[in-house]
């Protein structure tokens, strides 16, 4: 194998290995807050409540806002009203009424910033739903990650990592397929990588839709076949010449 195309596949393989470690550690600031939300918070009602939005990140640089969509089902005008438990030392809580007419959606919502950070890392709401016609009270909860950064939105930050993830993921297959290893042991890691980067971006997405139970077992797996695809690169490159 000459330098040059030697050079090019550890490159390749380089740039890919930082992105998957990007993709695991952007889908635990995913996942990780929202498993210690669902731990943090009493449970009220076993009804689950869907519709809350919050933000995956929070930073120092501006605050954000979480949003609960709800829907009036009866064919009458309704005051629909939720409450919100922030947490903080002392727990702030909001609540709101809107008005709803007959099957209408509407929004509500609460801001959330740095003051409501506790730990010194998460910021926690737990969202409360009053009963609407025949429905009981319902409850979700999330978690969001405080990052220490003064110039960045965490909308930025997301936007930022996931671009970066992807280029990177797709730039370092790319230089792999551009030139195909030869050996069996390097064929065999290129098709590590391509299973590699399917249940990383697998395990991302589900986080990013709020299945982040799933995306946790995605992410362990993901971690095992890390370690395996280190140790195939590494063994490549002892074996390559």
């Amino acid at each position: 194998m000459s330098l040059k195309r030697r050079a090019v596949l550890f490159g390749g393989a380089l740039v890919f290995s930082l992105s998957i470690l990007l993709g695991i550690a952007l889908t635990l600031g995913i996942a990780w807050p929202n498993l210690e939300a669902a731990l943090y918070f009493t449970k009220w009602t076993s009804a689950p409540l869907h519709g809350l939005e919050c933000p995956f990140f929070l930073t120092a640089a501006q605050g954000d806002v979480i949003q609960l969509t709800v829907k009036n089902p009866t064919p009458r005008t309704l005051q629909v009203r939720a409450q919100a438990t922030f947490s903080r030392t002392i727990f702030r809580e909001e609540s709101q009424t809107i008005e709803l007419s007959p099957g209408a959606k509407g929004q509500i919502v609460w801001p959330v910033s740095a003051e409501d950070v506790d730990w010194g890392l998460f910021a926690f709401a737990d969202v409360l739903l009053f009963p609407i016609a025949s429905e009981p009270f319902r409850q979700a909860n999330c978690g969001i990650l405080y990052l220490d950064i003064p110039w960045l939105s965490g909308r930025q930050v997301y936007a930022l990592a996931l671009g970066i993830c992807l280029a990177g993921i797709l730039g370092g297959l790319v230089m792999v397929w551009a030139n195909p290893p030869r050996s069996r042991r390097g064929q065999e890691v290129e098709r590590w990588m391509r299973v590699l980067s399917v249940i990383v971006l697998m395990a991302l997405l589900v986080s990013s839709l709020g299945m982040w139970f799933f995306g946790i077992i995605l992410l362990a797996a993901t971690v095992l076949m890390v370690s395996m695809f280190l140790y195939l690169l590494v063994s490549q490159s002892d074996s390559a010449g």
